[in-house]
Protein backbone atom coordinates (compact mmCIF):
# COMPACT_ATOMS: atom_id res chain seq x y z
CA UNK A 1 0.00 0.00 0.00
CA UNK A 2 1.72 3.25 -0.94
CA UNK A 3 2.13 5.75 1.74
CA UNK A 4 0.40 9.43 1.04
CA UNK A 5 2.56 12.23 2.06
CA UNK A 6 1.73 14.24 4.75
CA UNK A 7 1.68 17.98 4.19
CA UNK A 8 1.62 20.47 6.43
CA UNK A 9 0.45 24.02 5.71
CA UNK A 10 1.06 26.98 7.74
CA UNK A 11 -1.49 30.45 6.79
CA UNK A 12 -3.56 33.20 8.38
CA UNK A 13 -5.77 30.22 9.65
CA UNK A 14 -5.90 29.76 13.83
CA UNK A 15 -9.10 31.74 14.94
CA UNK A 16 -9.13 33.27 11.40
CA UNK A 17 -12.67 35.67 11.96
CA UNK A 18 -11.91 36.59 8.06
CA UNK A 19 -14.43 34.81 4.87
CA UNK A 20 -11.54 35.08 2.33
CA UNK A 21 -8.89 33.48 4.91
CA UNK A 22 -11.00 30.73 5.76
CA UNK A 23 -12.49 29.88 2.16
CA UNK A 24 -8.38 30.05 0.93
CA UNK A 25 -7.35 27.79 3.58
CA UNK A 26 -9.87 25.39 3.05
CA UNK A 27 -9.67 25.37 -0.72
CA UNK A 28 -5.54 24.24 -0.50
CA UNK A 29 -6.40 21.80 2.11
CA UNK A 30 -9.31 20.49 -0.33
CA UNK A 31 -7.41 20.95 -3.64
CA UNK A 32 -3.60 18.84 -2.33
CA UNK A 33 -5.83 15.74 -0.65
CA UNK A 34 -7.74 15.64 -4.13
CA UNK A 35 -4.40 15.58 -5.76
CA UNK A 36 -3.80 12.35 -2.92
CA UNK A 37 -1.91 13.90 -0.90
CA UNK A 38 -2.77 13.81 3.36
CA UNK A 39 -3.02 17.47 4.04
CA UNK A 40 -4.15 19.70 6.78
CA UNK A 41 -3.88 23.02 8.15
CA UNK A 42 -1.14 23.46 10.86
CA UNK A 43 -2.76 26.27 13.11
CA UNK A 44 -0.04 29.04 14.34
CA UNK A 45 -1.28 31.33 17.01
CA UNK A 46 0.44 34.73 15.45
CA UNK A 47 0.69 36.89 18.54
CA UNK A 48 3.41 38.84 17.82
CA UNK A 49 2.35 42.21 15.48
CA UNK A 50 3.77 45.49 15.19
CA UNK A 51 1.85 47.79 16.78
CA UNK A 52 1.36 51.39 17.33
CA UNK A 53 2.62 52.32 20.70
CA UNK A 54 -0.39 54.24 22.76
CA UNK A 55 -0.19 57.33 23.90
CA UNK A 56 -0.18 58.36 27.41
CA UNK A 57 -2.57 60.74 28.89
CA UNK A 58 0.02 63.71 28.79
CA UNK A 59 0.61 63.33 25.60
CA UNK A 60 -2.55 63.01 24.06
CA UNK A 61 -3.35 66.46 25.82
CA UNK A 62 -0.07 67.68 24.29
CA UNK A 63 -1.54 66.42 20.79
CA UNK A 64 -4.86 68.61 21.13
CA UNK A 65 -3.51 71.53 22.45
CA UNK A 66 -1.97 71.58 18.87
CA UNK A 67 -5.11 72.67 17.43
CA UNK A 68 -5.51 75.27 20.00
CA UNK A 69 -7.14 75.65 23.36
CA UNK A 70 -11.07 76.56 22.03
CA UNK A 71 -10.63 74.13 19.54
CA UNK A 72 -9.59 71.29 22.17
CA UNK A 73 -12.82 72.46 24.85
CA UNK A 74 -15.06 72.65 21.97
CA UNK A 75 -13.91 68.85 20.93
CA UNK A 76 -14.18 67.46 24.80
CA UNK A 77 -17.96 69.17 24.73
CA UNK A 78 -18.51 67.24 21.89
CA UNK A 79 -16.35 64.04 23.14
CA UNK A 80 -18.68 62.82 26.53
CA UNK A 81 -22.33 62.56 24.58
CA UNK A 82 -20.75 61.13 21.87
CA UNK A 83 -18.72 59.00 23.94
CA UNK A 84 -21.98 57.64 25.95
CA UNK A 85 -23.53 56.91 22.34
CA UNK A 86 -21.30 55.35 20.65
CA UNK A 87 -20.91 52.91 23.95
CA UNK A 88 -24.31 51.84 23.70
CA UNK A 89 -23.86 51.33 19.42
CA UNK A 90 -20.79 49.41 20.29
CA UNK A 91 -22.73 47.20 22.59
CA UNK A 92 -24.97 46.12 20.26
CA UNK A 93 -22.67 45.86 17.16
CA UNK A 94 -20.69 43.37 19.13
CA UNK A 95 -23.22 40.98 20.27
CA UNK A 96 -24.02 41.04 16.79
CA UNK A 97 -20.00 40.70 15.40
CA UNK A 98 -19.72 38.11 17.99
CA UNK A 99 -22.56 35.94 16.28
CA UNK A 100 -21.06 36.49 12.83
CA UNK A 101 -17.72 35.42 14.46
CA UNK A 102 -19.08 32.19 16.07
CA UNK A 103 -20.50 31.03 12.62
CA UNK A 104 -17.00 31.67 10.81
CA UNK A 105 -15.27 30.28 13.86
CA UNK A 106 -17.42 26.98 12.98
CA UNK A 107 -16.60 26.25 9.47
CA UNK A 108 -12.95 27.18 10.44
CA UNK A 109 -12.91 24.22 12.76
CA UNK A 110 -14.14 21.70 10.02
CA UNK A 111 -11.29 22.35 7.80
CA UNK A 112 -8.97 19.23 8.64
CA UNK A 113 -6.34 21.23 10.97
CA UNK A 114 -3.65 19.38 12.99
CA UNK A 115 -4.61 20.09 16.83
CA UNK A 116 -1.10 21.40 17.80
CA UNK A 117 -0.91 24.75 18.11
CA UNK A 118 2.31 26.78 16.93
CA UNK A 119 2.86 29.93 18.97
CA UNK A 120 4.76 32.83 18.29
CA UNK A 121 8.26 33.20 19.98
CA UNK A 122 8.10 29.88 21.68
CA UNK A 123 10.33 26.60 20.97
CA UNK A 124 7.45 24.86 18.90
CA UNK A 125 7.99 21.14 17.95
CA UNK A 126 11.01 20.88 15.46
CA UNK A 127 8.87 17.70 13.97
CA UNK A 128 5.31 17.90 13.62
CA UNK A 129 5.58 14.63 11.05
CA UNK A 130 5.07 15.87 7.87
CA UNK A 131 6.92 14.74 5.22
CA UNK A 132 6.66 18.47 3.39
CA UNK A 133 5.52 22.17 4.54
CA UNK A 134 3.83 24.77 2.86
CA UNK A 135 3.44 28.34 3.87
CA UNK A 136 0.54 30.26 2.07
CA UNK A 137 -1.34 31.13 0.12
CA UNK A 138 -2.64 34.56 1.24
CA UNK A 139 -0.78 37.51 3.15
CA UNK A 140 1.81 35.09 5.47
CA UNK A 141 4.59 37.50 4.31
CA UNK A 142 3.16 40.87 5.36
CA UNK A 143 5.94 42.83 7.20
CA UNK A 144 3.66 44.52 9.29
CA UNK A 145 2.77 41.06 10.61
CA UNK A 146 5.63 39.40 10.42
CA UNK A 147 5.09 36.32 12.34
CA UNK A 148 8.72 33.64 12.15
CA UNK A 149 6.25 30.27 11.90
CA UNK A 150 5.49 31.78 8.44
CA UNK A 151 8.67 31.35 6.84
CA UNK A 152 8.68 27.61 8.50
CA UNK A 153 11.77 28.38 10.57
CA UNK A 154 10.43 25.31 12.74
CA UNK A 155 10.50 22.49 10.02
CA UNK A 156 13.68 19.87 10.44
CA UNK A 157 16.12 20.51 7.29
CA UNK A 158 15.49 17.22 5.91
CA UNK A 159 11.58 18.01 5.22
CA UNK A 160 10.73 19.77 2.13
CA UNK A 161 9.92 23.59 2.50
CA UNK A 162 7.65 25.69 0.00
CA UNK A 163 5.81 28.60 -0.17
CA UNK A 164 2.67 28.78 -2.03
CA UNK A 165 1.26 31.74 -3.39
CA UNK A 166 2.71 33.73 -0.80
CA UNK A 167 1.75 37.26 -0.72
CA UNK A 168 3.82 39.92 0.97
CA UNK A 169 1.01 42.69 0.50
CA UNK A 170 3.31 45.56 0.34
CA UNK A 171 4.44 47.55 -3.22
CA UNK A 172 8.06 48.16 -1.79
CA UNK A 173 10.24 46.56 1.12
CA UNK A 174 13.01 48.38 3.25
CA UNK A 175 16.52 46.77 3.27
CA UNK A 176 16.19 45.44 6.41
CA UNK A 177 13.09 43.46 5.07
CA UNK A 178 15.06 42.20 2.27
CA UNK A 179 17.16 40.92 4.86
CA UNK A 180 14.68 39.29 6.68
CA UNK A 181 13.47 37.67 3.73
CA UNK A 182 17.16 36.64 2.29
CA UNK A 183 18.14 35.08 5.93
CA UNK A 184 14.32 33.14 5.95
CA UNK A 185 14.55 31.70 2.77
CA UNK A 186 17.82 30.15 2.40
CA UNK A 187 16.47 26.35 2.62
CA UNK A 188 13.20 26.87 0.69
CA UNK A 189 13.34 24.20 -2.33
CA UNK A 190 10.66 26.30 -3.93
CA UNK A 191 9.16 29.72 -4.15
CA UNK A 192 5.99 30.80 -5.71
CA UNK A 193 4.22 34.12 -4.65
CA UNK A 194 0.46 35.37 -5.59
CA UNK A 195 1.25 38.89 -7.22
CA UNK A 196 3.81 39.34 -10.05
CA UNK A 197 5.27 42.53 -8.26
CA UNK A 198 6.23 39.97 -5.64
CA UNK A 199 8.56 38.30 -7.44
CA UNK A 200 10.62 41.44 -8.64
CA UNK A 201 10.56 42.48 -4.27
CA UNK A 202 11.77 39.05 -3.46
CA UNK A 203 13.83 37.49 -6.46
CA UNK A 204 17.31 39.02 -5.11
CA UNK A 205 16.66 37.74 -1.48
CA UNK A 206 15.51 34.14 -2.39
CA UNK A 207 17.47 30.76 -3.01
CA UNK A 208 15.53 30.15 -6.20
CA UNK A 209 13.63 31.47 -9.09
CA UNK A 210 10.35 32.93 -7.43
CA UNK A 211 7.48 31.89 -9.62
CA UNK A 212 4.02 33.02 -9.89
CA UNK A 213 1.33 30.97 -8.88
CA UNK A 214 -2.83 31.02 -8.31
CA UNK A 215 -4.33 31.83 -4.87
CA UNK A 216 -5.36 28.52 -3.67
CA UNK A 217 -9.21 29.71 -3.97
CA UNK A 218 -8.98 29.64 -7.56
CA UNK A 219 -7.67 26.22 -7.99
CA UNK A 220 -11.38 25.12 -7.35
CA UNK A 221 -14.00 24.86 -9.84
CA UNK A 222 -16.99 26.68 -9.96
CA UNK A 223 -19.10 22.90 -9.27
CA UNK A 224 -16.65 22.40 -6.55
CA UNK A 225 -17.38 25.57 -4.70
CA UNK A 226 -20.97 25.08 -5.42
CA UNK A 227 -20.98 21.62 -3.76
CA UNK A 228 -20.20 23.79 -0.28
CA UNK A 229 -22.61 26.79 -1.03
CA UNK A 230 -25.82 27.31 1.15
CA UNK A 231 -29.55 27.69 -0.68
CA UNK A 232 -30.02 31.29 -1.50
CA UNK A 233 -30.76 33.04 1.70
CA UNK A 234 -32.36 36.88 -0.13
CA UNK A 235 -35.31 35.96 -2.12
CA UNK A 236 -35.41 40.21 -3.65
CA UNK A 237 -33.11 40.77 -6.61
CA UNK A 238 -30.17 42.41 -4.45
CA UNK A 239 -26.59 44.17 -4.92
CA UNK A 240 -24.37 42.47 -2.50
CA UNK A 241 -22.00 44.70 -0.90
CA UNK A 242 -18.71 43.62 0.77
CA UNK A 243 -16.40 46.25 2.25
CA UNK A 244 -13.79 45.82 4.61
CA UNK A 245 -12.84 49.29 4.47
CA UNK A 246 -14.98 52.53 5.84
CA UNK A 247 -15.03 54.89 2.78
CA UNK A 248 -18.25 56.70 2.53
CA UNK A 249 -18.11 57.63 -1.01
CA UNK A 250 -18.54 53.71 -1.60
CA UNK A 251 -21.22 53.40 0.33
CA UNK A 252 -23.01 56.73 -1.44
CA UNK A 253 -21.70 55.81 -5.15
CA UNK A 254 -23.49 51.92 -4.17
CA UNK A 255 -26.78 53.60 -3.10
CA UNK A 256 -27.16 55.50 -6.36
CA UNK A 257 -26.16 52.85 -8.83
CA UNK A 258 -28.94 50.51 -6.47
CA UNK A 259 -31.60 53.50 -6.68
CA UNK A 260 -31.17 53.45 -10.95
CA UNK A 261 -31.37 49.82 -10.46
CA UNK A 262 -34.22 49.21 -8.65
CA UNK A 263 -32.21 46.84 -6.18
CA UNK A 264 -31.88 46.27 -3.12
CA UNK A 265 -28.42 46.39 -0.67
CA UNK A 266 -27.47 43.42 0.70
CA UNK A 267 -24.36 44.04 3.41
CA UNK A 268 -22.67 42.79 6.38
CA UNK A 269 -21.69 45.78 8.49
CA UNK A 270 -18.32 46.60 10.10
CA UNK A 271 -16.78 43.24 9.33
CA UNK A 272 -13.53 44.24 10.62
CA UNK A 273 -14.66 47.45 13.05
CA UNK A 274 -17.10 49.82 13.69
CA UNK A 275 -17.40 51.89 10.74
CA UNK A 276 -19.78 55.03 11.34
CA UNK A 277 -20.39 54.53 6.88
CA UNK A 278 -22.11 51.40 7.53
CA UNK A 279 -24.81 52.49 10.28
CA UNK A 280 -27.70 53.85 7.64
CA UNK A 281 -26.38 51.66 4.64
CA UNK A 282 -27.78 48.64 3.41
CA UNK A 283 -31.77 47.55 2.94
CA UNK A 284 -30.97 44.23 4.26
CA UNK A 285 -27.64 43.84 6.94
CA UNK A 286 -26.70 40.64 7.91
CA UNK A 287 -24.26 39.23 10.33
CA UNK A 288 -25.03 35.75 10.92
CA UNK A 289 -23.75 34.58 7.78
CA UNK A 290 -21.16 31.45 7.64
CA UNK A 291 -18.18 30.82 4.92
CA UNK A 292 -20.60 28.92 3.25
CA UNK A 293 -23.60 31.82 3.21
CA UNK A 294 -20.90 34.76 2.26
CA UNK A 295 -20.75 32.35 -0.95
CA UNK A 296 -24.10 32.19 -0.91
CA UNK A 297 -24.60 36.10 -1.61
CA UNK A 298 -21.72 36.16 -4.22
CA UNK A 299 -24.01 33.77 -6.10
CA UNK A 300 -27.45 34.92 -6.08
CA UNK A 301 -26.77 38.49 -6.36
CA UNK A 302 -27.46 40.78 -9.39
CA UNK A 303 -23.80 42.83 -8.71
CA UNK A 304 -21.33 42.67 -5.99
CA UNK A 305 -19.38 45.43 -5.18
CA UNK A 306 -16.10 45.13 -3.01
CA UNK A 307 -13.20 46.40 -1.90
CA UNK A 308 -12.09 43.04 -1.00
CA UNK A 309 -9.61 40.53 -3.29
CA UNK A 310 -11.15 37.39 -2.29
CA UNK A 311 -14.74 38.87 -3.00
CA UNK A 312 -13.66 39.59 -7.04
CA UNK A 313 -12.12 35.80 -6.74
CA UNK A 314 -15.56 34.02 -6.15
CA UNK A 315 -17.57 37.14 -8.39
CA UNK A 316 -15.51 35.77 -11.10
CA UNK A 317 -16.04 32.08 -10.26
CA UNK A 318 -19.63 32.20 -9.63
CA UNK A 319 -19.50 34.40 -13.06
CA UNK A 320 -21.33 37.74 -11.82
CA UNK A 321 -21.20 41.46 -12.71
CA UNK A 322 -18.79 43.11 -10.35
CA UNK A 323 -16.85 46.37 -9.30
CA UNK A 324 -13.95 46.82 -7.20
CA UNK A 325 -13.78 50.06 -5.20
CA UNK A 326 -10.41 51.77 -3.71
CA UNK A 327 -9.84 51.65 0.14
CA UNK A 328 -8.73 55.20 2.17
CA UNK A 329 -7.05 52.33 4.72
CA UNK A 330 -5.11 50.41 2.01
CA UNK A 331 -3.95 51.73 -0.42
CA UNK A 332 -1.32 48.61 -0.96
CA UNK A 333 -3.98 46.41 -2.12
CA UNK A 334 -4.48 47.58 -5.83
CA UNK A 335 -1.17 44.45 -7.01
CA UNK A 336 -3.73 42.11 -6.14
CA UNK A 337 -6.43 43.35 -7.52
CA UNK A 338 -4.89 43.99 -11.07
CA UNK A 339 -3.69 40.80 -11.01
CA UNK A 340 -6.93 39.21 -10.49
CA UNK A 341 -8.38 41.47 -13.06
CA UNK A 342 -6.45 41.15 -15.77
CA UNK A 343 -6.29 37.74 -16.10
CA UNK A 344 -9.89 38.01 -16.61
CA UNK A 345 -10.02 40.51 -18.99
CA UNK A 346 -11.79 42.95 -16.45
CA UNK A 347 -9.28 45.74 -15.51
CA UNK A 348 -12.58 48.00 -15.86
CA UNK A 349 -14.38 46.73 -13.53
CA UNK A 350 -11.71 48.13 -10.96
CA UNK A 351 -12.44 51.61 -9.85
CA UNK A 352 -9.31 52.83 -9.25
CA UNK A 353 -9.50 56.19 -9.88
CA UNK A 354 -11.71 59.04 -9.23
CA UNK A 355 -13.09 59.30 -12.95
CA UNK A 356 -14.49 55.76 -12.40
CA UNK A 357 -15.39 56.32 -9.41
CA UNK A 358 -18.81 57.85 -10.65
CA UNK A 359 -22.43 55.99 -11.46
CA UNK A 360 -22.14 57.32 -14.70
CA UNK A 361 -18.67 55.04 -15.47
CA UNK A 362 -20.73 51.86 -13.80
CA UNK A 363 -23.77 52.73 -15.68
CA UNK A 364 -21.45 53.00 -18.83
CA UNK A 365 -20.16 49.39 -18.44
CA UNK A 366 -20.80 46.46 -20.61
CA UNK A 367 -21.71 43.26 -18.94
CA UNK A 368 -18.73 40.90 -18.00
CA UNK A 369 -18.59 38.08 -21.22
CA UNK A 370 -18.25 34.97 -19.16
CA UNK A 371 -18.84 33.24 -22.53
CA UNK A 372 -15.51 33.52 -23.66
CA UNK A 373 -12.80 31.23 -21.83
CA UNK A 374 -10.01 32.86 -19.64
CA UNK A 375 -6.86 31.70 -21.49
CA UNK A 376 -4.56 33.83 -18.73
CA UNK A 377 -6.24 32.10 -16.10
CA UNK A 378 -6.53 28.54 -17.14
CA UNK A 379 -3.03 28.57 -18.25
CA UNK A 380 -1.84 29.98 -14.50
CA UNK A 381 -4.11 27.62 -12.76
CA UNK A 382 -2.54 24.62 -15.05
CA UNK A 383 0.87 25.58 -13.60
CA UNK A 384 -0.08 26.45 -10.56
CA UNK A 385 -1.00 22.85 -9.58
CA UNK A 386 1.66 21.39 -11.56
CA UNK A 387 4.18 23.41 -9.01
CA UNK A 388 1.94 21.63 -6.24
CA UNK A 389 2.99 18.11 -7.69
CA UNK A 390 6.38 18.32 -9.18
CA UNK A 391 7.95 20.23 -5.71
CA UNK A 392 5.84 18.18 -3.43
CA UNK A 393 7.21 14.94 -5.05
Amino acid sequence: MNHKKKVGIVTHYYNSINYGGNLQAYALVYKLRQLGYDAEQIPVNNIVQYVAVPLSFKQKIAERLKIGLWEFLKSLVLYIPHKIKNKKINNLINNATNIRQKAIKDFNLSIPHNYKILVTNQNNCSDLGYDAYITGSDQVWNPECYCKEYFLGFVPSDKIKISYAASIGKNSLTDEEKQIFKEKLQDFSAISVREKQDIDLIKDSSPCKPVLTLDSTLLLDIEEWDSITEKRLVEVKYIFCYFLGGKANNRKLVKQFAKLKGYKIVTLPHLVEFVKADEKFGDIKLYDISPTQFLSLIKYAEYVFTDSFHAVVFSSIFKKQYFVLNREENKCMSSRIYNITELTHNENRYCDNVDKENVQYLLNQDDIDYSSKFDKLEKLKEFSIKFLTENLG
